[in-house]
């Protein structure tokens, strides 16, 4: 009875995985709206100027968007479904993130650390919790 009651309570998915799996999912959106946007409009010398890139950047930025996109979208129905391989690469993808986001702050003027503060917390904040929560670490084992 004690084993059916702890398989259960680890065959549950925590709310803050489902959480960031669908932010992950929104963001592959976003993502994919994003370089079709970026594509239909890489002959448009206004957009192209604002985005300082040639009409050929413009169609690799717009396929390499629409892909990374579809990936993200993908990594979410991982981590929905938990693979570990999921949470690993969202989690070093956070972990990675915030120590850029530290850096910069330390080693350009033009960026100050209140600029990169939340951004911050919440990569860290991601992270540790892929990583360190006790219901996250036994959903994915």
């Amino acid at each position: 009875m004690l084993e059916e009651i702890n398989m259960s309570q680890t065959d549950r998915r925590p709310f803050g995985v489902s959480f960031l799996s669908l932010l992950v999912a929104v963001m592959g959106v976003i993502q994919i709206g994003a370089g079709i946007v970026v594509l239909v409009q890489r002959n448009d010398d206004d957009t192209l100027d604002t985005l300082e890139l040639t009409s050929s950047e413009a169609t690799t930025a717009g396929i390499v968007g629409i892909v990374v996109g579809v990936l993200a979208i993908l990594i979410s129905g991982a981590l929905r479904r938990g693979a570990n391989w999921a949470r690993l690469l969202v989690g070093l993808l956070a972990a990675v993130n915030a120590a850029t986001l530290v850096w910069a702050a330390l080693s350009f003027h033009e960026v100050h650390w209140y600029n990169v503060m939340w951004p911050t917390v919440i990569y860290a904040l991601v992270a540790g919790y892929l990583f360190f929560d006790d219901d996250a670490q036994a959903y994915f084992r």
